[in-house]
């Protein structure tokens, strides 16, 4: 959250891991992980589609893009980073949750007590790898899991455990507050839907009890939160006046106009898009048109959408084979995990199922995959999660210990 380079060195260090753990086998026999590709070969031809997308747009475009072909690479090892954390006991791989604490901790640090302000935000590009709206997404999720991880108990001390858990998650909350990002607030009907899920050895009445809670919490906070309904209201007046003036330059209608922009892209070429290389032409192309002001054709080089941005470069290939398989693959092994009878392993699956469904929500109005660091970011988290509901190895780590 704070050092650019943090999550690519960590990636990287798994990837040689990976390579060590494959030269391994071929000398080793016995290091060989049987029945594997049962239970991930969907992911594995998921992953393979991830690239070949990315490749296919390349090759019809006559363009090479070690940047484009690197993203894809790096979404696609989770693959080979999941393999190679199956070889760890859950048990220990769990310790992760301290890490997530201290990251939540620390994000909501640098947003309730911001280096640099523009107005009453927090102004974290100046201080961190990340613009207040990707850090303040990015906060809200390290709460949610720091709240979903309660249900790990990794110390004798389960109340003082759960009170740390609740605490930070709180104080999380409370910084993804003050970075007054009006996006994240979409996801969390979603979170709150995935809590409910995964408590499902709690009765009915409890569950709508807390989400009732949470909802009224909510509700409190935005009635009570004079600059987030600022911002809100300002959201609002600026959608109204891009009704009538559809080239002005304010932070709601730029984002009309750069989504219909992708749109009128991917339509000149609906199944390999415009190409890496393209979009900035294209959107120029676009200004003349008169379907984005001239302010927007210069500043912006990106759609502020994930999906529109694939869209647009990549075509219908890229979104389809590409973006959306990196959301749903994963979140369709979490989903089928929710319902587990260990509650290790439904934890596990709902802090994975929130990463997918949250990073696909926050897409829709910011580019969250905008850095190697962000994609590096989502991968090592997911594959760590699939990791962890895998159920044979909580047996085989359980056999492994002795009666």
């Amino acid at each position: 959250m704070t050092v650019s380079s943090a999550v690519s060195v960590i990636f990287y260090i798994l990837m040689v891991a990976c390579v060590i753990g494959l030269a391994g086998m071929a000398c080793a026999p016995s290091w060989r992980m049987p029945g594997f590709w049962d239970t991930w070969k969907p992911l594995g031809v998921g992953m393979a589609l991830v690239l070949a997308s990315v490749l296919a747009s390349q090759a019809y475009h006559g363009q090479f893009s070690g940047a484009g072909l690197e993203r894809a690479i790096r979404a696609a090892a989770m693959l080979p980073m999941t393999w190679l954390l199956l070889y760890s006991r859950p048990a220990t791989l769990r310790h992760i949750q301290w890490g997530l604490l201290a990251g939540g901790a620390t994000a909501a640090w640098l947003l309730l007590f911001p280096q640099f302000l523009a107005g009453s935000r927090p102004k974290t590009s100046a201080y961190t790898p990340y613009n207040t709206v990707t850090f303040g997404n990015l906060t809200l999720l390290f709460a949610v899991m720091a709240w979903l991880s309660i249900g790990w108990q990794l110390t004798r001390w389960r109340r003082a455990e759960i009170a740390l858990k609740l605490g930070v998650g709180g104080l999380t909350l409370a910084g993804f507050i003050a970075s007054e990002t009006r996006s994240g607030w979409l996801a969390i009907p979603v979170f709150l839907l995935i809590g409910v899920c995964v408590y499902n050895r709690v009765p009915w009445s409890r569950r709508l009890a807390a989400v009732g809670v949470a909802v009224a919490v909510g509700c409190g906070v935005i009635v009570a939160n004079d600059a987030l309904n600022a911002r809100v209201e300002a959201g609002v007046r600026q959608w109204k006046e891009c009704q009538v003036h559809e080239l002005r330059n304010t932070s709601i209608c730029v984002r009309v106009q750069l989504a219909r922009a992708a749109i009128e892209m991917w339509k000149t070429s609906p199944l390999f898009g415009v190409g890496e290389r393209g979009f900035e032409p294209a959107l120029d192309a676009q200004q003349k048109r008169g379907v984005v002001s001239a302010d927007v054709a210069r500043t912006f080089g990106e759609t502020h959408n994930d999906m529109l941005y694939v869209l647009a470069q990549y075509g219908a290939v890229g979104l389809l084979f590409g973006l959306l398989v990196i959301y749903l693959l994963p979140a369709w092994y979490f989903a089928r995990r929710l319902g587990h009878d260990d509650r290790a392993i439904r934890t596990a699956a709902a802090m994975g199922l929130s990463i997918c469904l949250g990073f696909a929500i926050f897409g829709l109005t910011e580019l969250m995959f905008r850095g190697m660091r962000t994609v590096s970011f989502y991968a090592i988290w997911v594959s760590v999660m699939l990791a962890l509901t895998y159920p044979r190895r909580d047996r085989e780590a359980s056999a492994r210990v002795p009666a």
